[in-house]
């Protein structure tokens, strides 16, 4: 396992998701976790240096957006670069940026990039098929069928968990989800039906 990670995303919801994960993979409970903005580098520092009080691992999670997407700049940056040079190994350190882009100049960056993984969180396809996969796993969907409901619930994670929810509950004895119940129990994005709208008005199709 690796002591560095930096996620970054502007889906709070993914980047949450995402944050779990990281807990679950690194079994850290939430006792052991902590939180810090990234302006806070002496107490992050003492926090990473110091023998955890409920577990021999803690996870400190700072919040790092205003330094690595924002361009604010920090005292003492250079004490938590340094650290990278003497780590405590049952720290785990999570820089989160709530961004899209990251200023990959930083030393900050490239010292995590070679000492941990950097992870750039987005709502690609891909990602809400696995998603949706993940979260279905006792039950069966086709794939067509798991892109027929995201094409009605968007990208959003909140409102795809929300409908999923709908889904496994309405089907909770045969645990068998079908084109119609999809139909049946999601509401079709606003988004997707302006789309279809002003589709169908530029090909003069009657609405």
């Amino acid at each position: 396992m690796k002591n560095f990670y930096l996620l970054y995303g502007d889906d709070k919801a993914i980047l949450n998701k995402e944050i779990n994960d990281l807990k679950k993979k690194i079994s850290i409970n939430d006792d052991a976790v902590i939180y810090y903005d990234i302006i806070d580098v002496n107490n992050i520092v003492d926090e990473a240096l110091t023998i955890g009080m409920f577990s021999s691992n803690k996870l400190i999670i700072i919040d790092s957006t205003s330094y690595l997407s924002e361009k604010k700049e920090v005292s003492n940056i250079s004490c938590l670069e340094d650290y990278f040079n003497n780590y405590n190994s049952n720290s785990y350190l999570l820089f989160i940026s709530n961004s899209s882009s990251i200023d990959s100049r930083k030393k900050l960056v490239k010292l995590i990039s070679g000492k941990g993984e950097i992870k750039k969180i987005e709502a690609t396809s891909d990602y809400l098929i696995h998603y949706v996969k993940d979260l279905l796993d006792d039950y069966e969907i086709s794939g067509i069928n798991i892109s027929y409901f995201l094409s009605r619930c968007g990208t959003n994670i909140n409102n795809i968990n929300n409908e999923l929810d709908k889904l496994k509950l309405y089907k909770l004895d045969d645990k068998v989800i079908t084109k119609d119940d999809i139909e049946l129990l999601t509401q079709e994005n606003m988004d997707n039906s302006v789309y279809d709208l002003v589709n169908s008005l530029l090909k003069n199709d009657s609405v």
